[in-house]
């Protein structure tokens, strides 16, 4: 893999593990999905699905084509109908049992990640790509990498091709094709910095590509 120099430095790394004033809601967010990580009960979907795209900017009802409900309605009626008629928590358990997040098993994440855009699209109207990174993130935060415009941004600054191995994942069938080189390329770049003694977090790198995209 060719890489340059800008990839993630052991002072960008130690940067994040310092304590930041987001730490703590973030913190409440991973907690909230952990201690209800199932969708059956519509108080904690509407909670989930407000706070993480309200919180991170990528709000459902920013986007929705033709909502005809006030907001309440729509998070408790057409958003709770959605994901509890989904089969998202079975996608979710499955992906549950994967310890490392590995080439073998990239197919699976990136078709779960697909699978919501296609069930969000159904009441928006639109993919809602980031806010389907942010969704799962918090759920599996060690399997899905956060998407968005300061991290488009900030990746496209790093320039390195991606070894066949992950290039080829770019084909997969019921993927979406705006989160998926984007999934690839993080995914790139924490494998390479593992191979240098430097192994980064999902919300490690993360940190860092805003934190650039920042200045």
């Amino acid at each position: 893999m060719n890489s340059s120099s800008s990839l993630p430095t052991p002072a960008e790394i130690r940067r994040t593990k310092s304590s930041h004033i987001s730490d703590y809601g973030n913190g409440l967010l991973y907690q909230l999905c952990k201690d209800h990580f199932e969708h059956n009960e519509g108080k904690y979907i509407v909670a989930k699905t407000l706070f993480i795209g309200r919180i991170y900017a990528a709000a459902l009802e920013r986007n929705a084509v033709e909502k005809s409900e006030n907001n309440d309605d729509f998070y408790a009626h057409t958003v709770v109908s959605v994901f509890k008629n989904s089969r998202l928590d079975d996608k979710l358990k499955s992906l549950k049992k994967i310890k490392v997040l590995a080439p073998e098993n990239i197919t699976e994440v990136l078709q779960t990640h697909g699978y919501l855009v296609e069930r969000i699209m159904m009441i928006t109207g639109h993919k809602n790509t980031s806010f389907c990174s942010k969704y799962l993130h918090f759920h599996l935060p060690g399997l899905f990498f956060i998407y968005d415009k300061r991290v488009r941004e900030a990746l496209g600054a790093i320039k390195m091709k991606l070894p066949d191995d992950l290039a080829k994942l770019k084909t997969v069938k019921n993927i979406d094709p705006s989160y998926t080189p984007v999934f690839l390329k993080c995914f790139a770049i924490k494998r390479m910095m593992a191979e240098k003694g430097l192994p980064l977090t999902n919300r490690q790198l993360d940190k860092i590509l805003v934190a650039r995209a920042n200045t």
